[in-house]
């Protein structure tokens, strides 16, 4: 009986560690993009909203608050520069949003979309090819707005 149990768990075993060697993540850290030279967009004036996402912020029924992230265009916008601003009800915080370098004459369309649970918000762009790329994350913990970065792309 010994025997057998032994051989058992190190199949088991075996059978796992192939298992956790063969997985691989879909959300790579760096990704090596090749794509063609497009010119499709134009940047807006500076000051004016690129892309807005919003929700509203159902457990407070006291205040008609909002989890909020907006893209800016600026002067360097054409270079793919633009000012994020995040909110979470009062919770206000601005940051520079700088996309990748893309081949020349490329200008990179940024794109929001929601992300997988409530209060999240999926920050990415768009070469000129329809493509969401998926770059940052912004997501509320504990009432905070967290931004992280997901994706980095570049090119050969």
């Amino acid at each position: 009986m010994s025997k057998l149990y032994l051989l058992l768990c190190k199949t088991i075993g075996l059978f796992l560690i192939l298992c956790l060697l063969s997985c691989q993540s879909n959300t790579a850290p760096s990704e090596q993009v090749s794509a063609p030279v497009i010119h499709t967009w134009t940047p807006p004036a500076a000051g004016e909203k690129v892309a807005q996402w919003e929700e509203r912020i159902t457990e407070d029924q006291l205040n008609e608050s909002y989890f909020r992230v907006s893209v800016i265009s600026t002067p360097g916008s054409a270079e793919g520069h633009y000012q994020l601003s995040l909110e979470y009800g009062f919770n206000v915080n601005e940051t520079e949003l700088n996309l990748p370098k893309w081949p020349e004459q490329t200008v990179l369309k940024p794109l929001l979309k929601q992300g997988e649970d409530r209060y999240q918000c999926r920050i990415g762009f768009d070469p000129g090819d329809g493509i969401f790329r998926p770059l940052y994350l912004v997501t509320v913990v504990n009432k905070n707005i967290r931004l992280k970065q997901t994706h980095q792309y570049y090119h050969e």
